[in-house]
């Protein structure tokens, strides 16, 4: 009997320590921080429009401003 290859496979040992260059960390703060300011925007000014459920709105809005604002402060840092 052979023993198997030691030698780790292509698709394991990039994955091992991934490390981003810095201007794509920074795309992608600028992307997710973006994004999160926008979606803030839109939940202080969702109360001008009217209609059904405006605090629903505004928290939905809201929540998914500050994920986008931490998650563009996560990819910078990481």
């Amino acid at each position: 009997m052979s023993s198997p290859d030691p030698s780790p496979s292509p698709s394991t040992s990039n994955t091992q320590n991934p490390h981003d260059c810095l201007p794509c960390r920074v795309t992608g703060f600028a992307t997710f921080s973006g994004l999160g300011a926008y979606l803030l925007y839109e939940a202080r000014i969702v109360s001008r429009a009217g209609g059904g459920n405006v605090l629903a709105r505004r928290a939905t809005l809201g929540a998914f401003g500050l994920g986008s604002v931490l998650l563009g402060m996560y990819r910078l840092a990481n």
